[in-house]
Formats: structure tokens, sequence, C-alpha cells
């Protein structure tokens, strides 16, 4: 099993990769007052609760859901990862890990300045902009898989092209508890790239008299990936946004997913030996 292999071959880094959510777990069993002085204020900024509120879970239910996310996502990332991309996977984890959580705060005090941002909300704990980050990892994973299984040159319009099969519909499905006619709308731009990039395919291909396929592409081996993907992003974008005085941070796992998608597609694309 792919797996156990994995497992046994590379336990190094999956410590690295998993080492978060050991800290998380510890924090959680800490004292509460004892975590209040890490919590995200936004009437009461310090140096380090941008960052470290990220660590900080209000209960067993909301830590259990953040950890399952990002296990799941991260290793299935992993698991689909190409040889050579999983050289920089620590490294694309790690800034996403600190980027996240500041590109969110810069924009929710953007956001609050001109009113588009409960001021009335003003505490923010949780792990779920870095576990939507481990779904943007995987999101351009099972895209790079079927980029490596097309026919035909290896460039990065290609590969952007084959990122539009997966990060579409995630978005979608992201923003159907937001706002249905903008996950309609989504919906159907995707379709109609797809069935656009279907057909070009299709008449490149016997225009030149070629296979539409260089190597198989078993989706057989995509079907969980695809099912944690889609399940974790629309997760990320619950109804009800307050609870208990703490805010779901939407604005988190929107930038998380998209951060977790680009950092890996401009890191692998600058170190990789290959597209």
């Amino acid at each position: 099993m792919k797996l156990i292999k994995i497992i046994k071959e590379e336990w190094k880094k999956l410590i690295l990769i998993l080492l978060p959510v050991l800290l998380c777990i510890i924090i959680y069993f800490t004292p509460r007052s004892f975590q209040e002085i890490f919590v995200l204020n936004l009437n009461n900024l310090n140096y380090w609760s941008w960052f470290t509120y990220i660590f900080l879970h209000e209960n067993l239910a909301h830590i259990s859901m953040n950890m399952l996310i990002y296990v799941l996502a991260i290793v299935s990332a992993y698991i689909l990862t190409p040889k050579e991309d999983k050289k920089t996977f620590v490294w694309i984890l790690y800034f996403a890990i600190v980027l996240i959580p500041l590109i969110t705060l810069l924009l929710i005090i953007y956001l609050r300045n001109i009113r588009l941002f409960p001021i009335n909300l003003i505490n923010s704990r949780g792990f779920s902009g870095i576990s939507a980050g481990a779904l943007g990892i995987l999101g351009y994973a099972i895209s790079k898989v079927i980029y490596l299984s097309s026919k035909g040159n290896k460039s990065i319009t290609r590969l952007l092209y084959a990122t539009y099969y997966i990060f579409l519909p995630s978005l979608a499905v992201m923003a159907l508890n937001l706002n249905y006619f903008f996950s309609i709308g989504i919906g159907v731009l995707w379709l109609v790239i797809v069935a656009l990039w279907t057909i070009l395919s299709i008449t490149h291909a016997k225009k030149n008299k070629i296979k539409l396929k260089e190597n198989p592409l078993y989706i057989k081996h995509l079907i969980i990936p695809m099912l944690i993907l889609l399940i974790g992003v629309f997760l990320m974008s619950p109804k009800n946004l307050a609870a208990n005085g703490s805010l779901v941070n939407t604005p988190a796992h929107l930038f998380g997913f998209l951060i977790g998608w680009a950092l890996s597609f401009i890191i692998n694309r600058t170190f990789s030996k290959r597209l």
C-alpha cells in the first residue's frame, strides 16, 4: 500500500507535516486563561496574536473538524504529489502557515475600515484557515496529476488549463452557503470551459492524428482526494458565521485556499525540473 510505503520511507517529512496538529492538541489542553493571551482580538492587536490564534480552538468539535480536514487534505496531497515536487512540499506548507494569517489580518483590518466587516465580531481563533490552505495544496496536486496524464507539450499554459478543472468547481462549492447565484455562475463558467477545452483537445487530436492520452489517468485514484476536497471546501463556509462572540473567519478560509494553491503553483514552477 502506497501510504505504508510513504510512512516507512518519508516519516521525517510526515512528522513536519503533522507537527501543527500536535501543537494544536497540546495547546487545547492548556488552561483557558493561558489561551486567551494568544487569541486574535481585533480591538487589541499585539505582535504575536496575528499568528498564534490559529493554534487555538473554541471547543472539541471545533478542533476535531479542523484537524480532520487538515490531516485528510495534506496527507492526500502529499501522496498525490509527484516525486520531483515533494522536495518543496514542506516549504510550501510552512510558507502557507505564516502567510495565511498575516494576509487575512491585513484584509480584515481593511474591510473593517470600510465597514464591510462586522465591527462587533472582534475575536478569532482556529486552524481552519490553514486547513483551507491544505485543501488548496490538495487541489493543485489533483490538477498536476491530470496535467501529467495529458498528451502534448508540457507548458505553464497547459498546467493552468488543468487547474481550471479542479479550481472552479471547488470555488463554486465553497461559495454555495454564501451566495447561491455566485456559486451557480461559477459552476456554469466551469462547464463552459470544460466543454470548450474538450472540444479543442479532440479537434487538435484528430487534426494531428495523435492519441488523447500519453499516460493513463486512473480516475479511481482521484475519487477519494476529490471527495475530501469538495466536502472540505463546503465545510469551510458554514451558514452561521458567528458563535459565542467569536467569528468564523471566512476570509481566512477563502484566502487560505487561494494561497495554498498559488504557493504550490509558484514554488513548484520555480524549483521543479519539469512542469
